[in-house]
């Protein structure tokens, strides 16, 4: 009898876990390390992770994105579980950085993140569940390749939206090549969609389908159809976005109740393919003859609906095709299409199969006539089968490009010279329509109550069939205080009239918009138009403002009840287009500025503070910026106050790191804060207080503040038991010193120049220290060594001794810390002065 120990199964021990955190909108690969864990299952908070890798003593497996419900991990295995402490989070700011690593709380890209919060969220309102509140999918700066679509069960509310926008500052592109779309929406509702670049989608850039949703500040070009569709929902935003170079249109609407305002849409439309048609397609299913088909010939059968014997199935699963019956004596007869106009395609093609079985001598010719066909007709063959296919055929295509522009009839001629039968199924015409140009700025296929205000709609040029907007018959749409402009013959196609009357509202304009340049849309203006700079428009930093030669007839010509506050400088009216109230806005004109600017700039530098002086022109006030490290590069806008304040970096900030330090009608400013050996820039602005209108360019000039300098002394010497007054020490540029020591004695004062050391025990006995003097700002030191010498002693010996006459004595004397000499009062004399035992 043979006798076996098996295993007896051990339940598994976690031993450690990392990393011991996740978001649950991300997940995260957790490594596992323990015992006994081979076979085991992984779970947190009832959420299976995905095995990568288990040896049994250490297991990595991906946690998804998911709605944990709590951060137990549990590991399992037949013989029983252990668990493990996993921290999980929630967060309603959901990051992305395309450079991250790939096992951070951060997504890689915009998608995974609108995943991960559907794969946590699920259906939930966004004003309730786990986390209630505004959701925002933040994302850095770089170039996401990629299609985002939501998942239509995301729920954000009126209170708590969906906001898919840039982290601050930066300005995220969405290359959409090979994709369809670059965001879609999907049916998703209250969703934000701003300040993104998207191009390249192979149908629309940004695709909406959902309700209350807000798009703007997004550069939407080279989409293969679209900028910005809205597909359906309703009560859609869609305002200050740059539109331009899409191959049909910059916006598309087909829904009811839609916003458009304040977008800038040029250079839309292409020479466009449309798909492929079918205009023939017959499988023989219904009456026989099918409409407008005929049959002719001679014999004593003819052409029928019905099967072979089986009955065998036709190519397309079904028994009913055109068959033409044996006959033992001579049949030619033929069955013939309809007729099919090819008059407007670019190519076309004819498919079919045939049913031909056996060497009998049967054929069918395919033909073709252009004059009518018929049996008078003229026909010529396309193809002639007389192959014994076994059945029917491969599938036959025969290319018809050569016969577009023409009306042509198709027969299948049976010719029969000894008995048996053949047939026909599933004969389709195919053809592609000739390219067609079509594009404009705006097209509303279908909806009512689309709002259009504020826009700059300027048409493709090169060919008539660009228009600035489109709508179909029967659409009409709500225009006012637009720029609807083309070169070419006509505006609109505009329920269902061309012409350029269109929906011209009693304030929209039909000329030239006066942009910057062909690929700059800004507008505009002798008073100051932003040329190039970033996007989105929400800060004017990176471009320049340049003075054009005219100005704008889109400048101040918005809807007068819209904000104009963001915009520099204001006539009192919102500019249109996609640069409207925003800080890029062109300036109107409408400022009385100084003539006289200020001059003489001077500047007194001190350690952490430079007095700025200057000689007053002819303003009203003047304005002081300053800036560390370089010039000043962004001016005061117009029609905007200013907080000054003269410790550097508590006033209003300008763009980036510009500061006003003064506000006011004096003639100097002692601005404080600096860094003691840094170059601080200045810009001095003259301005008109009746609408804060700042002259340029500035009385610039800039000062180094200054930088401590300290001299602790030469190096001296003392001897012990002495202190030591510091008199040679000098320092300059200073608001404050200190004395230090690299022993144990002690100064009188350490915070004053002239200061008295005394040493302490360590420093007599090593016999030297250092002493440091640092100076305040930036630390600035020197140091000196002070030597210490020791005190000297002697002892002769006894006061008292006697000798024999004649005789010699040996002295017993000690001494330290210095050198022996011997001297007496008599007349004597040493063997050796220098020694001890003299």
């Amino acid at each position: 009898i043979a006798s076996f120990d098996f295993p007896v199964a051990v339940a598994p021990d976690i031993t450690n876990a990392s990393p011991s955190s996740l978001y649950e909108d991300r997940g995260k690969q957790i490594t596992i390390t323990g015992t006994d864990m081979l076979g085991s299952s992984f779970e947190i908070g009832g959420i299976s992770g995905s095995i990568v890798s288990n040896d049994g003593s250490t297991a990595v497996v991906n946690f998804p994105s998911a709605n944990y419900a709590n951060g137990t991990l549990t590991v399992t295995n037949a013989a029983g579980s252990d668990t493990y402490s996993i921290t999980v989070s929630t967060r309603n700011t959901i990051p992305v950085n395309a450079s991250t690593g790939s096992n951070t709380d951060t997504h890689l890209t915009i998608d995974g993140a609108v995943d991960g919060l559907a794969a946590w969220y699920g259906n939930t309102a966004f004003s309730s569940g786990d986390l209630p509140g505004t959701k925002t999918i933040e994302v850095t700066s770089g170039t996401y390749s990629e299609s985002i679509t939501l998942n239509s069960s995301l729920n954000p509310t009126v209170a708590n939206p969906l906001i898919i926008a840039p982290a601050s500052g930066v300005s995220p592109t969405v290359d959409a090549s090979g994709q369809s779309y670059g965001f879609n929406l999907s049916t998703v509702n209250y969703v934000e969609l701003m300040g993104f670049t998207v191009h390249d989608a192979l149908s629309d850039n940004i695709y909406i389908q959902g309700n209350n949703n807000e798009i703007y500040f997004n550069k939407s070009y080279n989409a293969g159809n679209t900028g910005v569709k809205v597909e359906t929902g309703s009560n859609n935003n869609v305002h200050n976005n740059l539109l331009y170079s899409n191959d049909k249109y910059g916006i598309h609407v087909t829904s009811a109740n839609n916003t458009i305002k304040n977008n800038t849409a040029d250079d839309n439309g292409s020479n466009y393919s449309p798909p492929e048609q079918t205009l023939l397609d017959e499988g023989f299913e219904g009456t026989f003859l099918p409409t407008g088909w005929q049959q002719y010939g001679t014999g004593a059968n003819s052409w029928v609906q019905g099967y072979f014997t089986g009955p065998i199935a036709g190519p397309d699963g079904s028994s009913l095709y055109a068959i033409h019956g044996w006959d033992a004596n001579y049949i030619e007869r033929s069955l013939e299409t309809n007729g099919v106009n090819l008059n407007g395609y670019a190519t076309a093609s004819l498919e079919y199969y045939i049913f031909h079985d056996g060497t009998w001598g049967d054929i069918i010719y395919t033909e073709i006539s252009t004059d009518g066909g018929g049996a008078g007709g003229t026909w010529t063959t396309l193809r002639t089968h007389n192959t014994n296919y076994g059945g029917w055929s491969p599938l036959q295509t025969i290319n018809l490009s050569a016969y577009t522009g023409n009306s042509i009839h198709i027969r299948f001629r049976y010719e029969q010279t000894d008995g048996n039968s053949g047939a026909v199924d599933v004969v389709k015409i195919k053809a592609t329509p000739n390219a067609i140009n079509t594009g404009a700025g705006l097209y509303v296929q279908s909806g009512t109550g689309t709002t259009v205000q504020n826009n700059i709609f300027q048409a493709k040029a090169g060919n008539n069939a660009y228009y600035a907007l489109i709508s179909e018959s029967g659409i009409t749409i709500n225009s006012d205080y637009n720029t609807y402009y083309t070169i070419n013959t006509n505006l609109f196609d505009y329920n269902g009239a061309v012409g350029n009357t269109g929906p011209m509202g009693t304030n929209d304009l039909n000329i030239d918009p006066l942009f910057v340049s062909g690929s700059d849309y800004h507008i505009f203006s002798s008073s100051g138009s932003y040329h190039g700079g970033e996007w989105p428009p929400l800060t004017a930093s990176s471009g320049t403002w340049t003075n054009d030669a005219s100005d704008s007839p889109a400048m101040d010509s918005g809807n007068p009840a819209d904000s104009y506050s963001n915009e520099p400088e204001s006539g009192g009216r919102i500019n249109q287009g996609a640069y409207g109230n925003t800080a890029q806005a062109s300036k109107s004109g409408s400022c009385t500025y100084p003539s006289n600017q200020a001059t003489a700039f001077s500047a007194t530098a001190a350690v952490e503070s430079i007095s700025v002086g200057w000689t007053r022109g002819n303003g009203n006030a003047v304005l002081v910026v300053a800036r560390e490290g370089s010039a000043v590069n962004q001016d005061p806008s117009d029609g905007t106050t200013y907080t000054a304040n003269a410790a550097f970096g508590s006033g209003t900030q300008i763009g980036t790191a510009n500061y006003v330090v003064y506000d006011g009608t004096g003639t100097s400013v002692n601005v404080t804060g600096l860094t003691s050996g840094n170059t601080y820039h200045f810009a001095i602005y003259e301005y008109s207080s009746a609408g804060n209108c700042y002259l340029t360019p500035a009385l610039t000039g800039n000062k180094t503040t200054l930088i401590p300098t300290v001299f602790a002394g030469d190096d001296a010497g003392i001897c012990e038991g002495n202190s030591y007054t510091i008199s040679d020490a000098t320092a300059s540029n200073y608001t404050s010193l200190l004395w230090s020591t690299s022993g144990d004695g002690s100064f009188n004062n350490t915070t004053v120049l002239n200061s008295i050391y005394t040493p302490g025990s360590t420093d007599i006995s090593t016999g030297s220290v250092t002493l440091t003097l640092t100076a305040q700002p930036g630390s600035v030191s020197d140091e000196m060594i002070l030597t210490i010498t020791p005190l000297t002693t002697a002892d002769a010996g006894p006061a008292t001794d006697n000798i024999c006459y004649n005789a010699s004595y040996t002295a017993s004397a000690t001494a330290t810390n210095g050198t022996i000499l011997w001297t007496t009062s008599g007349d004597g004399s040493f063997a050796d002065a220098t020694a001890e035992d003299a």
